[in-house]
């Protein structure tokens, strides 16, 4: 089950000289999105057909299995005669078409068998992939995107560009390639994400019967993203859009500029949106527990994420809804979130992913709709209006990242900047990326990242990777978020160690029962000394 069979000792025992007439492989593997694509799978495949000299039948369970985590592949492969002769990706594949609309949803043979494309193409397997070292430090390398790979275990001069050019800045993301090319990357790349959300969600509703979901509605990139995937699920999952209840709560820190894209957002899909003061019942609230609503702390901050959290919650139970999390990979290693306010949820569909990406998929989405892509090839669904959808998510992913929890400044703007207390996302998704990899120590980590994002001196080229180009950050700064990093990183492990379920995304994830865990009583001195 799951990905055993690509551990080395059962390659191993599979490849013993042993004769066979073919070789039949079940398994539950897991289907990621790798921001790189990789035939790992298929090298696999290959190299034990190469070692028996038979055929190998390979049979992934369907997307139908449990996702409480992740996703099963589906994937199904014959090997015979040296080539791929058959390979079937399932629906994972978003180059595949979902069921026609007037199949039953769930796991229909006919309907699965109907996704098999022939591969007459010989796929060559090699033992050890190569690594090319890219050319400049905008040009990030496809392989060596970890840390170890260009510092072992070593410090290493930050100032020397052919070490720096080993290193991804952007791991989350699909590497750097020509300009004409990398908006397809970047949309193949958010499509296949997209449809793994969507995937994990229709599989829970579909568990459970519930016909309905129920979303809060920010106008915010994370609430975006989710409510994109809850569309693609019911899509997916054959359930009327008139089921997705979307709900905006505006409080004490909410602006015109997302409470305007929110509705902007909601029109375009083709939905409806209710709309929820939160602040009456949070002052209650105040007076109740005895805060003085003046004072803008920490208390302030989470009865509005907890009062909002009490409505959706309510909410579905009214609908037998569910509820739909939005939080997102980077906010949950942060623990950027309330315990028990957005923290909470009934389905997470954003738990994998992070905010580069959030980012990233937004911002292809709205291109290709600008571009005139079919929409249903990129979204897996139809909206009401691609082009007021286009220009929405532009604006969205232009909107500076906040909670928006506390009040606006005097002419009515944002003044709360998460970017601004965590760092740039670009760079604490780098530090979790190599964290949960190659477990660099702080200061491989801190030559590393000064390495790739301290911006040039005034006047001389910059040499960074031009999607790096917009961060002005100092050695200093630099050193100050990573030490932030590390403390919010393990203090806030009890917010994870109680989380929804929710689909990976890669097999980076943070979930207490699968995903990369310590206890909730770790002590982050050990990784700062």
């Amino acid at each position: 089950g799951g990905n055993g069979f690509l551990a080395s000792e059962s390659i191993d025992i599979l490849s013993e000289d042993i004769h066979s007439d073919l070789l039949i492989i079940p398994t539950a593997l897991p289907v990621y999105a790798p921001p790189v694509p990789d035939n790992t799978y298929l090298d696999t495949l290959l190299h034990l057909h190469s070692a028996r000299s038979c055929p190998v039948l390979f049979a992934a369970a369907s997307w139908w299995e449990s996702t409480t985590d992740r996703v099963a592949s589906g994937m199904t492969a014959i090997i015979a005669d040296g080539k791929c002769r058959a390979l079937n990706q399932g629906l994972v594949d978003p180059d595949n078409s979902l069921p026609p609309s007037g199949e039953p949803p769930g796991p229909d043979p006919n309907t699965e068998a109907a996704y098999t494309s022939t591969a007459t193409t010989v796929l060559s397997f090699s033992e050890k992939p190569q690594a090319t070292k890219a050319k400049t430090r905008g040009e990030s390398n496809p392989i060596a995107v970890g840390i170890a790979e260009a510092v072992g275990k070593t410090s290493f001069d930050p100032n020397d560009p052919d070490t720096c050019a080993l290193l991804n800045p952007l791991p989350f993301l699909p590497p750097l390639t020509a300009q004409s090319t990398y908006a397809e990357s970047e949309l193949n790349y958010a499509r296949r994400v997209l449809r793994l959300q969507a995937l994990g969600l229709a599989r829970r509703l579909l568990h459970t019967g519930i016909r309905h979901a129920v979303i809060g509605i920010s106008g915010g990139l994370d609430s975006t993203l989710a409510l994109l995937a809850v569309c693609a699920a019911f899509r997916t999952a054959r359930l009327p859009a008139t089921n997705i209840h979307c709900v905006a709560m505006p409080g004490f820190g909410s602006s015109s500029r997302t409470a305007g894209n929110a509705v902007r957002l909601i029109s375009s899909l083709g939905l409806s949106l209710d709309t929820i003061d939160i602040r009456p019942a949070c002052r209650q609230h105040f007076h109740d527990i005895g805060q003085d609503p003046n004072t803008h702390d920490t208390t302030f901050e989470n009865v509005q994420a907890r009062e909002r959290t009490q409505i959706l919650m309510d909410l579905a139970n009214r609908l037998g809804g569910l509820v739909v999390g939005t939080g997102d990979l980077s906010e949950l290693a942060l623990g950027w979130c309330t315990y028990n306010g957005d923290h909470m949820s009934m389905y997470a569909v954003n738990s994998g992913v992070s905010k580069t990406l959030a980012r990233m998929m937004l911002r292809a989405f709205s291109h290709a709709l600008t571009n005139g892509t079919n929409t249903a090839n990129a979204l897996d669904f139809a909206p009401s209006d691609a082009t007021e959808l286009s220009a929405v998510l532009r604006d969205i992913v232009a909107t500076p990242i906040s909670p928006e929890l506390l009040p606006l400044d005097d002419a009515g703007e944002i003044k709360q900047s998460t970017e601004a207390v965590l760092g740039p996302y670009e760079l604490t998704d780098f530090f979790l990326y190599n964290f949960l990899t190659v477990g660099p120590t702080r200061e491989q980590m801190l030559d590393a990242a000064i390495c790739l994002f301290a911006s040039s001196p005034e006047g001389s080229d910059d040499s960074r990777d031009p999607r790096l180009a917009h961060l002005r950050l100092s050695p200093e700064q630099i050193e100050h978020y990573l030490n932030g990093f590390y403390r919010r990183l393990i203090n806030n492990q009890f917010k994870r160690s109680c989380l929804p379920d929710g689909v990976a995304i890669t097999p980076l994830n943070l979930s207490p029962r699968r995903g990369w865990r310590i206890p909730s009583d770790a002590a982050p001195n050990a990784w700062l000394s």
